[in-house]
């Protein structure tokens, strides 16, 4: 293998994990678990309705959003609005783990 790639990539990771490490998620980005196990920044406007994640024993469900019903809910019934809910991840001591995606 050539040396200058083997150097590019290795400097290219870890500018990544640089840029991961010093990026703020705000808004309605938090970080969480998927499917396969992997660490990712989700956006909650862009989980598709019907996925369900699992945050410290307790699941919050994405679901259409309406006048009167805002996009994510508990099974314990409360409300959350994209921003709300993505914050609420961020404060999260044990990374949210999406169980399903979509319907």
């Amino acid at each position: 293998m050539d040396i200058q790639k083997m150097i590019d990539d290795a400097v290219e990771e870890f500018r990544k994990k640089l840029e991961k490490e010093f990026t703020e998620l705000t808004g309605t980005q938090f970080e969480c678990i998927d499917n396969n196990g992997e660490l990712f920044v989700a956006d909650a406007e862009n989980l598709d309705i019907g996925t369900l994640i699992l945050v410290e024993g307790w699941e919050v469900f994405r679901i259409l959003e309406t006048s009167e019903q805002k996009p994510w809910i508990s099974y314990m019934g409360d409300q959350l609005t994209h921003s709300e809910f993505a914050e609420l991840m961020r404060k999260q001591f044990i990374k949210p783990k999406i169980i399903h995606v979509g319907l």
